[in-house]
């Protein structure tokens, strides 16, 4: 967790190497040749983002949505899981350990596959 002025943030690593930003509770990705991050949500119309100074504190931003924050999961290894609905509406739920209690695992699509990683990591193909 790191923290600037009054706002805290956490990093979180993805699957392709790079960190996004979780700013209460949004999430935001880093222009490629810039300190300039932007909502997770931009390509859907999203105008809010921020600019981080070299030591990582947030200098100044537009951090107004247009929509509510992703729904996020953090599994038992630490790792967060975004929750996407594209029709598709199978779901279970877990308890505190992360021992599934009960769900719905009917699916509308065929399985995405994953390969996994020399580093032991599952990568979406």
């Amino acid at each position: 967790m790191h923290v600037t002025g009054n706002l805290a943030y956490k990093t979180i690593p993805t699957n392709k190497g790079n960190n996004l930003i979780m700013l209460k509770n949004y999430t935001f990705s880093k222009h490629t040749k810039s300190r300039n991050y932007y909502c997770s949500s931009k390509l859907k119309g999203c105008r809010a983002r921020f600019k981080m100074d070299e030591k990582g504190d947030i200098i100044h931003g537009d951090f107004t949505h247009t929509h509510d924050p992703p729904k996020y999961a953090i599994s038992s290894s630490g790792h967060y899981i975004k929750f996407k609905l594209k029709g598709c509406r199978a779901r279970f739920k877990m308890d505190e350990k992360g021992d599934i209690i009960h769900g719905d695992f009917t699916h509308t699509h065929d399985p995405p596959k994953y390969a996994i990683s020399s580093s032991g990591n599952y990568v979406k193909l």
